[in-house]
């Protein structure tokens, strides 16, 4: 199995509803120095109540894509950013 293959075989394993948040994290990433992101900001992008925000952060939190404790701002991981590249 190629890299490539692995790769693809692994995004597709990810539920969409996380691939979304990735994007959106990505996405506003790119605009802010640092790369950090905040909860509001992905609130308002998705259209959601922060709180939602806060259980999928928890959820991306724990399969390794994102840095983030509660209260501070949220960042991609390696990981994180190599999925968010490929979506």
């Amino acid at each position: 199995m190629t890299s490539g293959t692995k790769n693809t075989r692994e995004i597709s394993e990810i539920p969409e509803s996380y691939q979304r948040y990735i994007d959106v994290i990505y996405s506003i990433s790119k605009k802010k120095r640092g790369g950090w992101v905040t909860n509001k900001g992905i609130a308002e992008s998705l259209q959601v109540e922060p709180a939602s925000v806060s259980g999928m952060l928890e959820k991306l939190k724990k399969k390794g894509l994102i840095k983030w404790e509660p209260r501070k701002s949220i960042r991609l991981t390696d990981k994180g950013k190599m999925y968010a590249q490929q979506l």
